[in-house]
Order: C-alpha cells, then sequence, then structure tokens
C-alpha cells in the first residue's frame, strides 16, 4: 500500500506549490513570458494573438523564431513590425525562450 500514500504525498506538494506559482505570476503580470528586457514588446506582438503558453516551451533558436515571425505574417495575416522591433523581439525568444543548454 505504498502507492496511495506516495500519490497523497504527491498531490499534497502538488498543491503546496499552488501559492507560490499564483505569486510568481502576480510578480510578473506577462507570465509564462519570462520577465527581461524585451517581454512587454513580445507580448504585444506575439500573445496579441495567442496565449503565450503555446509558444514558451518551444525552445527554438534565433534562426526559427525569424522564421515563425515570416510564417505568421504570410499565413496567419501577422501585421509587419519594424526592424528595430522585430530585432527586439528576436533578441528576447533567442535569449529566454532558446534552446536550453547544459
Amino acid at each position: 500500500m505504498r502507492i496511495p500514500i506516495l500519490i497523497s504525498r504527491a498531490a499534497a506538494a502538488a498543491l503546496l506549490t499552488l501559492p507560490l506559482a499564483a505569486a510568481a505570476e502576480e510578480d510578473n503580470p506577462y507570465a509564462p513570458l519570462p520577465p527581461a528586457e524585451g517581454v512587454e514588446t513580445v507580448a504585444s506582438h506575439c500573445a496579441a494573438c495567442h496565449s503565450a503558453r503555446t509558444f514558451v516551451h518551444m525552445r527554438q533558436g534565433r534562426d526559427w523564431w525569424d522564421d515563425t515571425i515570416d510564417r505568421m505574417k504570410r499565413d496567419h495575416g501577422m501585421w509587419d513590425i519594424d526592424t528595430e522591433t522585430r530585432e527586439e523581439v528576436l533578441d528576447y525568444l533567442e535569449a529566454n525562450l532558446g534552446p536550453e543548454t547544459d
């Protein structure tokens, strides 16, 4: 009967972390986007059409994100963004949502 005990302990641990997650989101109005330079721009351009939860887990490189912006414009009617704004978005995505390194 160890499995029910382990499950109940895991459930209790998960419940105890909920207030921490809620507090973290209150401190970061752009959550789940990591707070960093450029987060407001990414939120206003990327999360304007879909939840950031749809892409924060993707962990791709700068070229992939750049191609994704082109695809969003071509296939989904995303508005044009100027070069400076695009670079800010790409800098943020590369630094904060790029491939994880060990």
